[in-house]
């Protein structure tokens, strides 16, 4: 996947953006989580001042099971539209998401994605957004790929 951390790192560069990765600990990154994860913070700022924002980032389980060491930019910013994007209708998101509506999870859930999707439309500009949901759009077809070359059955 090399071809695509490259784009994440111009995309960084481009952009005159920094990104750190810290790990954070192991356990479920979200409630409800039935598999543990590897947990990373982290913290994207500007160059140009002090404009930053900090979350944590839960590995993928396939990641995690394959000892993968630590999540990638590319990994880290490919999954940033998809929070971007959040639906604000509570429907809207359980029906995305896959939760049931009217369960305590989905509703803390929702909360805390809508609250994330506002910082991060807040940190990232217009142009950064598009060329992140750009980047976010070749995730799924390198991943389908990597899980095929790894020997992994692919519906």
């Amino acid at each position: 996947m090399d071809e695509y951390d490259q784009q994440a790192r111009e995309f960084l560069e481009n952009h005159n953006l920094d990104l750190d990765v810290e790990y954070n600990g192991y356990g479920p990154f979200c409630e409800g989580d039935k598999q543990d994860r590897k947990i990373y913070q982290v913290r994207i700022r500007r160059k140009n001042n002090e404009q930053n924002i900090v979350f944590y980032y839960g590995q993928n389980a396939i990641d995690t099971l394959l000892g993968t060491l630590q999540p990638t930019p590319y990994d880290i910013l490919s999954a940033i539209p998809k929070d971007i994007t959040c639906p604000h209708d509570f429907r809207e998101f359980c029906r995305v998401y896959g939760y049931h509506g009217n369960s305590k999870i989905a509703k803390r859930m929702f909360g805390i994605s809508t609250k994330f999707a506002e910082q991060l439309n807040d940190f990232f500009d217009e142009d950064e957004k598009e060329d992140l949901i750009e980047t976010g759009k070749d995730l799924a077809r390198a991943l389908k790929k990597d899980l095929i070359r790894r020997g992994f059955k692919v519906i």
